[in-house]
């Protein structure tokens, strides 16, 4: 996923706050690529670091 967004983009993941499940696997994958997205949670959505 994160290395198709194109430059300046970002990426928008739902439920991240609301179900461990979702967190969890974002989290992982993130992880892997030893990359800590900076995370700004609003309710169910969640806004993930702007790709420079």
């Amino acid at each position: 996923m994160w290395p198709l967004v194109t430059i300046g983009g970002f990426v928008i993941i739902d439920d991240y706050g609301h179900w461990k499940g979702s967190r969890k696997a974002v989290d992982e994958y993130f992880e892997k690529l030893n990359f800590i997205p900076f995370i700004d949670i609003g309710g169910p959505l969640v806004g993930f670091k702007i790709k420079d």
